[in-house]
């Protein structure tokens, strides 16, 4: 999915983030040039937007 931090400011993103890590345990977040397996609660919601899929 695209997601999109800019739009929901600080503590938003930090409230998704925690919804989503109710759910999934790991991600994948794809960049313009490259992609990071990670932890959901490590999601950079300091980007501006980026496109994750998340693992069961």
């Amino acid at each position: 999915m695209e997601f999109s931090p800019v739009f929901y400011g600080s503590a938003g993103s930090q409230a998704f983030v925690d919804y989503l890590s109710g759910f999934y345990e790991n991600c994948i977040v794809f960049y313009e040039d490259s992609q990071v397996e990670m932890r959901v609660t490590a999601l950079p919601i300091e980007q501006d937007q980026f496109d994750v899929l998340l693992l069961p």
